[in-house]
């Protein structure tokens, strides 16, 4: 179930003291509007009761939607980090295990660790939506690439989806300078995503590299690897963006 503490916090800016719920475990099956939270970035914000400040709280917490088989790990902290990278290569070691049922249920399973909010919201909404996060950090690295060629300022990629006029969901990457959005979203249509999922298909299964972490490191080392094989030239990574 979801699991808090109730600690005091200290509002930066009039200095008042109010309690808030800090979670260590965040299990959206027992408490399914904690997944709206998290996507819409007000897990980990609060505002202050008395004056309105609005303060963002990051910490340490394990975001677990069990009907999925989907595990997160939110470390905002190194010590919690290294906990959580040692939990989670055991577990995956016990992907080769010789009982069927074990071996089976474990390599269904999804197990990741993300470092802010931000990337945790992202996490949540890419599984949400039955897309490989894999594919997404591939495109976002061809996106973000092109994008700081002309805007250097450009730090990072925001994945979401929308609706459009019509009404229809629409993903596409909003480009970032820190935490704050920038310039008009990138559009990824369907499409897009498909024939990247498909052209990187077979690669990704074969990819050896632990995907504890899927992001832009991740996906930097991905490509290193398909270049060191020959399978792809850097300059038709844009045909899979």
């Amino acid at each position: 179930m979801a699991r808090y503490d109730i600690e005091n916090v200290t509002c930066p800016s009039c200095g008042k003291v109010f309690p808030v719920k800090v979670y260590d475990r965040i299990d959206v099956r027992r408490d399914p509007k904690l997944k709206k939270k998290v996507i819409h970035g007000t897990m980990f914000a609060e505002h202050c009761p008395y004056c309105g400040e609005k303060i963002r709280m990051v910490y340490d917490a394990m975001y677990a939607d069990p009907t999925y088989r989907i595990t997160i790990a939110l470390a905002a902290t190194d010590e919690f980090y290294k906990q959580a990278v040692k939990e989670m290569e055991k577990e995956n070691a016990l992907r080769s295990a010789k009982d069927d049922i074990v071996r089976d249920y474990l390599n269904e399973a999804t197990l990741r660790i993300v470092r802010d909010d931000m990337k945790l919201a992202e996490k949540v909404l890419i599984f949400d939506n039955d897309l490989d996060d894999r594919v997404i950090e591939l495109l976002r690295l061809v996106h973000l690439t092109s994008q700081q060629a002309t805007n250097p300022e450009v730090t990072d990629m925001l994945f979401n989806i929308g609706q459009t006029k019509d009404g229809h969901t629409q993903m596409c990457f909003l480009p970032l300078i820190g935490r704050d959005i920038v310039n008009t979203p990138i559009v990824l249509s369907n499409l897009n995503y498909s024939r990247t999922a498909d052209k990187y298909y077979h690669a990704l299964e074969e990819y050896k590299e632990s995907d504890l972490e899927v992001n832009r490191e991740w996906a930097e080392k991905f490509f290193a690897a398909i270049d060191a094989k020959n399978t792809d030239e850097p300059e038709n990574r844009e045909a899979a963006g």
